[in-house]
C-alpha cells in the first residue's frame, strides 16, 4: 500500500508540475510559432520556473504534512554541511572552463560574443540563483522527487529517471526564440541532464543531516553554477562544445559509480 502511495505522490509531482510550468511557457510558444502576436501575455513565461516548487509545497501540504512542508522549505536555507564538500560546487565552473579551452584550441569560437561582460557576473549570478530556475526548481527535483525514487530504486538509476523527466520538463523551451535550449538538439541536452542529474544525487546524499534530510541549499547552489557557468563559458553554442562537455561530465560521474557505489552514491 505504501508502494502505490509513493508512486502516486510522484506521479502527482510530476504531473503537477508539467501542467503549471508548460502552461505558462505556452504563451511564448505559441508567440515564436506565429500562432499569436508578441505582447504582455509572454511575460507568463517567467513564472514557469516555479512549477516544481509549487507542485511539491502543495503536494506536502495537502497530505496533511504541515511540518514537512515548513521542513522542506527551510532546507532551501540551510547553510550548514559538511565543508569539504565545497569544493564540489564549483565543478561547472571548472568543467565548462576546461570544454571551452579545448574547443578553443580544436576550433577557435569567440566566447565574449555570447558571455556578458565582466561587470555584470555576480548580478547575473543573483538573478540565475533567486529567478533563473536553482531556488524553484530544487525544492521539487531534489527536495521532494529525489528521496521518494530511492525509497524504491537505487541512487543511479533514480539519478537516470529524475534527470530524464527534469530534462522533458525544458521541453517548451526548445520551441521559444532566444532560449538556451533553442540552440540544442533535444536528445543532446537530455543526455547532459541525466549525467548532471547524478552529481546533483552525489552531492546531496553525501551531505544530509543526522535525520536523513536532503540539504536543498546545496542543490540549489549547485545548479546555481551550472547556469553560471553556462553564461560565462557558453560551449553549448557549437555541436562540438556540447558533445567535449558531455565528455567531461561522464569520465567523473564513472569514477564517482566505481568509488561510491551505484547503490547510494555514498562511500561507506
Amino acid at each position: 500500500m505504501e508502494f502505490k502511495e509513493e508512486i502516486k505522490n510522484l506521479l502527482l509531482f510530476f504531473i503537477l508540475t508539467y501542467i503549471i510550468s508548460w502552461l505558462f511557457w505556452l504563451p511564448s510558444v505559441f508567440v515564436s510559432l506565429g500562432v499569436i502576436p508578441s505582447g504582455p501575455i509572454q511575460i507568463f513565461g517567467n513564472f514557469a520556473i516555479f512549477g516544481p516548487f509549487i507542485a511539491a509545497l502543495v503536494l506536502t501540504y495537502t497530505k496533511g504534512m504541515e511540518g514537512e512542508a515548513k521542513r522542506l522549505f527551510l532546507s532551501g536555507w540551510n547553510i550548514k554541511f559538511n565543508k569539504k564538500w565545497i569544493i564540489t560546487l564549483f565543478l561547472p565552473i571548472l568543467f565548462g572552463g576546461l570544454t571551452i579551452l579545448i574547443v578553443n584550441i580544436i576550433e577557435p569560437m569567440d566566447r565574449f560574443q555570447y558571455a556578458p561582460p565582466l561587470i555584470m557576473w555576480i548580478p547575473n549570478f543573483f538573478l540565475y540563483y533567486f529567478i533563473g530556475g536553482p531556488f524553484t526548481e530544487e525544492y521539487g527535483w531534489r527536495g521532494y522527487a529525489l528521496d521518494r525514487l530511492q525509497s524504491k530504486f537505487n541512487a543511479l538509476f533514480s539519478s537516470l529517471i529524475l534527470g530524464f523527466i527534469w530534462g522533458l520538463w525544458h521541453l517548451p523551451l526548445f520551441f521559444i526564440e532566444g532560449t538556451v535550449q533553442s540552440n540544442i538538439p533535444i536528445y543532446e541536452f537530455l543526455i547532459i541532464q541525466v549525467i548532471i542529474s547524478i552529481f546533483y544525487t552525489w552531492i546531496v546524499n553525501n551531505n544530509r543531516d543526522k535525520n536523513g534530510n536532503v540539504n536543498i541549499f546545496l542543490a540549489i547552489i549547485f545548479h546555481a553554477m551550472a547556469n553560471f557557468s553556462s553564461m560565462i563559458f557558453p560551449y553549448w553554442v557549437t555541436d562540438l562544445g556540447r558533445w567535449i562537455f558531455f565528455v567531461i561530465n561522464i569520465i567523473p560521474v564513472v569514477i564517482i559509480c566505481i568509488v561510491y557505489g551505484t547503490k547510494s552514491l555514498v562511500r561507506n
